[in-house]
């Protein structure tokens, strides 16, 4: 009896990137991905059996469309997508992050309960 094969392990994500389908590039956001795969959210997903490339930065992933499901769609990869470089964050969100970080911390009211004498 022949058993499925399993399936690789998924990272969760919410990733924006650019989708090419021929000559044309559109904006993408990436659900999820595995080192095979990833599922794809657009706008007007491409057909089943179309070539596709996800683009990101300096990663990029080419695949068969396997699956399309309204806006979605799974992307397989005959070869290892770079999930790092897919969620490598660039120098200015990192100084984003840094500066949001070090913000004044924000004053917490007291919350009022049932319970309190005031």
């Amino acid at each position: 009896m022949d058993r499925p094969l399993p399936r690789d392990q998924r990272k969760i994500t919410f990733t924006k990137a650019f989708m090419a389908v021929g000559e044309g590039w559109s904006d993408v956001t990436i659900g999820n991905m595995s080192a095979h795969g990833m599922m794809v959210k657009c706008a007007d997903p491409p057909a089943v059996g179309a070539s596709v490339t996800i683009r990101r930065r300096g990663a990029a992933a080419t695949g068969i469309v396997q699956w399309v499901n309204g806006r979605r769609f799974g992307l397989h990869s005959h070869d290892p997508i770079d999930i790092a470089g897919f969620n490598a964050e660039s120098a200015a969100e990192a100084s984003q992050r840094e500066a949001s970080t070090m913000a004044a911390p924000r004053l917490v009211e007291r919350v009022w309960h049932w319970r309190s004498r005031d």
